[in-house]
């Protein structure tokens, strides 16, 4: 009987089942593994909305380094909350500039405080 490994699947079929995996838990789970699952994370979030409203802080820290190296400019659907993550839209706006986000299209605030929509 033949042995196969996760990764011998073809790629049609890792987009597919990315497709059941949130951004976070993709970029979390396979990013950096090989050169070939980045790039099939990288073609995913086209079809994903980073929603950032019901993570853990370490999982928001861990996606914000992602952020600045290789995913900010493929953002183009942000969802931010204070809840759970105490203090992620605020740690967004500190780390980010509204113009590196040059393909984002939507942008939902879970009940945010007047000073941090001025600042978007």
């Amino acid at each position: 009987m033949p042995f196969f490994t996760f990764d011998a699947l073809l790629n049609e079929l890792h987009l597919n089942l990315l497709t059941y995996l949130t951004i976070t838990d993709s970029t979390l789970a396979f990013f950096n593994l090989n050169s070939r699952f980045n790039s099939l994370i990288h073609q995913s979030f086209r079809y994903k909305t980073f929603d950032f409203t019901n993570v853990t802080q370490q999982a928001f820290d861990e996606m914000l380094k992602f952020a600045h190296t290789e995913f900010l400019h493929k953002i183009y659907s942000l969802k931010l909350s204070d809840l759970p993550t105490v203090g992620a839209i605020d740690h967004f706006i500190s780390h980010f500039n509204i113009r590196h986000l040059s393909n984002l299209q939507s942008l939902f605030l879970h009940e945010p405080v007047a000073l941090q929509v001025k600042q978007f």
